[in-house]
């Protein structure tokens, strides 16, 4: 998984036609940290990558090494 998690959010976000509040709902997090997570200002903690690799239909794993390589890149 090359992509950042921030942007794998944003296009299945936009792919569901959903707004960020939509979003945040599925996600159970408030809608600005559907945002700080699309912009790359933060990487979502652990305890929402379950929920977040279901909502992408992405592996668990997946999800945990797109956060681990942004952050060792530094991207946050």
């Amino acid at each position: 998984m090359t992509a950042i998690i921030g942007t794998l959010i944003r296009a299945e976000r936009e792919r569901r036609g959903l707004t960020q509040h939509a979003a945040s709902m599925h996600l159970c997090v408030r809608p600005r940290t559907v945002s700080t997570w699309e912009t790359g200002r933060s990487c979502p903690s652990t305890r929402y990558h379950r929920t977040i690799a279901g909502w992408l239909g992405v592996s668990l794993r997946e999800v945990s090494d797109a956060c681990l390589s942004e952050e060792a890149r530094g991207r946050l």
